[in-house]
């Protein structure tokens, strides 16, 4: 025994409110270009294609961007250096760290020679 639903019908707005309803969907699928899309999700090797070369795009921006900005910090960095030892007259505490550490590796290679 199977259910029968009553059916409604629709008044003329309801009918005419849908129909404007269904356009503007429509008219927005078109502006989205969702056929392009569907076509492409029917191409598995041309969208694995696309998703590469999105990746490989993004990878060498990134790594641009990283490089420039890597760049800059180390600029700011050498100049603050080249500032403190001009303004200073020498920062002769880092010498002797870097002696010490000179000699520290030296002895290392004669222990092991």
């Amino acid at each position: 025994m199977a259910k029968t639903t009553k059916q409604k019908k629709l008044d003329p707005k309801q009918i005419a409110l849908l129909s404007r309803s269904i356009e503007k969907l429509a008219a927005h699928y078109d502006r989205a270009e969702f056929q392009n899309y569907l076509e492409l999700l029917g191409k598995p090797k041309r969208l694995l294609w696309v998703n590469f070369l999105a990746g490989l795009s993004r990878g060498v921006g990134m790594l641009m961007g990283a490089g420039m900005i890597g760049t800059l910090i180390a600029g700011i960095l050498i100049g603050l250096a080249a500032w403190a030892i001009h303004t200073l007259g020498g920062l002769p505490w880092i010498g002797e760290e870097f002696q010490k550490l000179i000699f520290y590796i030296r002895d290392l290679v004669t222990q092991h020679h």
